[in-house]
């Protein structure tokens, strides 16, 4: 029994017996674990003792690992498989102990003998009394009290079919005293002792889920708070969720120079500011390595010294450079144990990720402002190149024309500033600020062409890059129209389309050359007039704040001329004013 248990004890210490034991036990689960117990049964018979009618045990247990030879028609086994049958039922409910007992049964048929029959019965019996309780009970696992008062019960029943099956020469109630009642007790005890191993087995896992979890938990807030950036109130915070959740007597979070934070025993004496200057900090900040200092240096306060005795110093660090600690403080060194260890590492690790990520993050908003910002000032130069190059050329012949010119440019230029100190504008705005670069054109270009806007109402709050719609028209002017000298038409059209809007810009001049169709929103194509940026300046805007979907498509149209067009999608309920936080 003792060799059985020793077995039981190892089989617990293998991780794929454990799962088979934390998981619902269905299918190959289930077919695992009672291959496991009938092996143990099958064992427990072959360590088995021989009885001879109307005598005293003929043999010692038979520890042979081969199979038993068939015993004499006089003799009886008898087994010790009922605690593997027990064992299966307690861990597995009725079907997985009723299945062991007939494992039991049929390897106990095979041997014969006067008590074949009662014996295969018996273990059928005990496992499906076994199952039949614990399934009564509710429990997934039983106590190690009711474990025994079962495996005492079932296995007294089976004892006394099998005494009053025998009729022993010295009679029934002198083996029962003899045999039965001593392992009865033999096997409730294993049996107790089993369920208390399986229930310290499970304990463990779940003690494992729980500190996971616990981990995880502290990570999730510790994550919460660094995204506000590490100050002294998020410090604090965070101090506060580890000396909870960590059982800690204190927690101090510094900088690389100095302590933000101390919270728990000793705040009085480390107040923010003073500076660090323990041997264990100092290393951490210095190695860049989780120090665990056993025996803490002295504080010059005899409370301090008498309890805060231990600490594990963790470092953390942001693009490679460690930029701080978090001191996590201990009664004794014993309270250390490899898994508070553990997890501090774990988190020194998580938090130097996690803020490393965040300056990564906050490095990559920056710089893709800092494009949208570079985007967005190449428009002013190169629409006020245009401008002023049209104004030169009618200072001569038409002064009176070019003054107005220049008077509507700087209102125009005046409300293009404005506008440029958001990424996002209304629609509305957009427009307006349209309409003022077409009153400058038709000064020039009146009698040469025609520029007409189809707005769909109600479209007002759909947000758009500012100046995106007037380099789409300056682009039909300089070159879908370059070579028309009167009749030429520009049509706006924005309207509706499913769950935002579509814009359209058409002309009738001469249309895009097919080997330039699929390039010109993708990429800067120089040309004879400016320098290329303003169409895939807008398309990169577009794409950059809007998404993929509103990039710039081109086309010809079949009575000619060419279109661009691209998507506005529905605007987040979040935005929903036009000022800017970037001033």
């Amino acid at each position: 029994m003792a060799l059985l248990l020793v077995v039981l004890f190892l089989f617990l210490r293998l991780p794929f017996f454990r799962s088979l034991i934390q998981r619902p036990l269905v299918g190959k689960r289930k077919a695992h674990l009672i291959l496991w117990f009938g092996l143990l049964a099958v064992a427990g018979t072959q360590a088995s003792a021989v009885i001879t009618a109307g005598s005293a045990l003929s043999s010692a247990p038979v520890l042979s690992n081969v199979p038993l030879a068939p015993v004499q028609a006089d003799q009886a086994v008898v087994t010790l498989a009922g605690m593997s049958v027990i064992g299966g039922g307690l861990v597995g409910g009725l079907p997985v102990g009723l299945a062991v007992g007939a494992i039991a049964g049929m390897h106990l048929l095979t041997l014969g003998g006067m008590a074949a029959e009662i014996n295969a019965i018996t273990m059928v019996l005990t496992g499906l009394l076994t199952g039949w309780l614990v399934q009564r009970s509710g429990e997934s696992l039983l106590s190690g009290r009711w474990a025994f008062v079962v495996a005492f019960f079932v296995t007294l029943l089976a004892g006394g079919a099998l005494v009053t099956h025998l009729h022993p020469d010295d009679g029934p109630v002198r083996f029962l005293e003899g045999t039965v009642l001593p392992s009865a007790i033999v096997n409730a005890l294993a049996a107790a002792v089993f369920m208390e191993m399986l229930r310290t087995v499970s304990r463990e896992v779940e003690e494992v889920a729980l500190e996971t979890e616990r981990a995880l938990k502290l990570s999730e807030f510790t994550l919460s708070q660094l995204q506000q950036g590490l100050n002294a109130d998020t410090g604090r915070a965070i101090a506060e969720v580890f000396m909870t959740e960590l059982k800690t007597l204190a927690v101090t979070i510094t900088d690389n120079k100095s302590v933000l934070v101390h919270v728990g025993i000793g705040e009085e004496e480390y107040p923010p500011g003073r500076l660090v200057h323990t041997k264990g900090s100092l290393k951490a900040l210095e190695t860049g390595k989780l120090q665990v200092v056993y025996r803490h240096e002295p504080y010059k306060h005899s409370y301090l010294d008498k309890i805060l005795r231990a600490a594990i110093v963790i470092p953390f660090s942001c693009s490679g450079q460690v930029i701080g600690l978090l001191k996590l403080y201990f009664y004794r060194s014993q309270d250390i144990r490899p898994y508070e260890i553990g997890l501090a590492q774990g988190l020194g690790k998580l938090i130097s990720y996690q803020l490393s990520l965040l300056e990564t993050e906050k490095k990559s908003l920056l710089l893709k402002d800092a494009e949208l910002r570079m985007l967005q000032a190449q428009i002013n130069p190169h629409f006020l190149f245009n401008s002023l190059n049209a104004i030169v050329s009618l200072i001569r012949t038409n002064p009176s024309l070019a003054r107005k010119m220049m008077v509507q440019l700087a209102d125009f230029m005046r409300m293009n500033l404005k506008m440029m100190e958001m990424p996002l504008v209304s629609l509305e705005e957009e427009l307006r600020h349209l309409r003022a670069y077409i009153d400058i054109v038709q000064l020039r270009f009146a009698d040469r062409l025609t520029i007409r806007l189809e707005v769909e109402p109600g479209l007002n709050n759909f947000r758009i890059p500012p100046s995106t719609l007037q380099p789409l028209v300056e682009n039909s002017i300089q070159h879908g129209l370059k070579d028309i000298s009167e009749g030429g038409s520009i049509v706006l059209s924005i309207a509706r389309d499913g769950n935002g809007v579509q814009v359209r810009v058409t002309d009738n001049g001469s249309g895009i050359p097919e080997s330039l169709l699929n390039r010109i929103a993708r990429q800067q194509l120089p040309s004879q007039k400016g320098n290329g940026i303003g169409v895939h300046n807008v398309s990169q805007r577009l794409t950059s704040l809007l998404g993929g979907e509103s990039q710039l498509v081109f086309s010809n149209l079949a009575e000619g001329g060419c279109e661009v067009r691209f998507f506005l999608p529905e605007p987040k309920e979040e935005v929903v004013n036009d000022e800017s936080d970037d001033r």
